[in-house]
């Protein structure tokens, strides 16, 4: 690997080195070479853990997305706590790889260790809206709306949009139907 090469030229990798290794990876979407070099890692950081999350999210897929969680849990159980960006750069794994629930689970998780901002909401309602999980996304506005002022906020600004998304959803296959219909007429 990459760091035993380092070792093996008498070089001492360190945290700072490990990390531009792993920026390579993520650069490249090379998820599975920077799950090994943080497994070699000797001080991974939050950085570290955070660059393979992301390699993990750019190479995309079931596999990385399924990675991307289990780093976020090792994540946890080191004690190094993840950023919002963190979180949500897993839950965008996992909701493009059709892990809805799970992306949900994490947006939980970012709520118990963050005040949500307007992208980690953002990306828990795409998720839903991308799985045509409505309920899902009106109990996820819920839950912020109750959850105190900065919630409450986030709620009300996406509310709206969220009611929009519904109700054009709703219109469609009844402007759909109304157009196959009528494709027959005055003919």
């Amino acid at each position: 690997s990459l760091l035993q090469d380092a070792r093996d030229e008498g070089l001492s990798p360190n945290t700072v080195s490990t990390n531009c290794a792993l920026a390579a990876c993520e650069a490249g979407g090379a998820w599975r070479d920077a799950l090994a070099l943080l497994d070699e890692a000797a001080a991974p950081d939050a950085i570290s853990f955070h660059t393979a999350i992301a390699a993990c999210r750019r190479a995309g897929g079931r596999p990385a997305a399924r990675a991307a969680l289990r780093l976020l849990r090792r994540m946890r159980a080191a004690h190094v706590r993840p950023s919002l960006i963190g979180y949500t750069t897993v839950m965008n794994a996992l909701s493009a790889a059709g892990y809805v629930r799970p992306a949900l689970l994490v947006f939980r998780a970012l709520c118990a260790d963050h005040d949500p901002d307007e992208r980690a909401v953002h990306t828990a309602l795409r998720a839903c809206d991308g799985a045509g999980r409505r309920a899902d996304g009106l109990a996820l506005l819920a839950e912020l709306a109750e959850s105190g002022a900065a919630g409450e906020k986030l709620a009300r600004r996406f509310r709206p949009l969220w009611d929009a998304k519904a109700a054009a959803a709703h219109k469609a296959p009844a402007a759909a139907a109304a157009v196959a219909g009528g494709s027959g007429r005055g003919r």
